[in-house]
């Protein structure tokens, strides 16, 4: 497989690239025959360190996989 040229991203990067982007506008990208990628939230949340003290956790976003049923 050739290399891609030096102006335009890998392949791989470039569907990196569109998964993200459909994520972030629509929240889901389907990939037919494998599964569904989901933008789900987690909101801010209070959290214990290891000395006991409490820190607060951001909020954020994961992605994840649901598999075909």
């Amino acid at each position: 497989m050739a290399d891609s040229p030096p102006d335009r991203p890998a392949p791989a990067e470039a569907l990196a690239l569109a998964i993200r982007e459909r994520l972030s506008i629509e929240g889901a990208v389907e990939l037919p025959g494998i599964g569904t990628l989901r933008r789900h939230h987690e909101p801010a949340r209070v959290a214990h360190d290891d000395q006991g003290h409490r820190v607060l956790l951001p909020p954020r976003y994961t992605v994840r996989f649901e598999s075909p049923a």
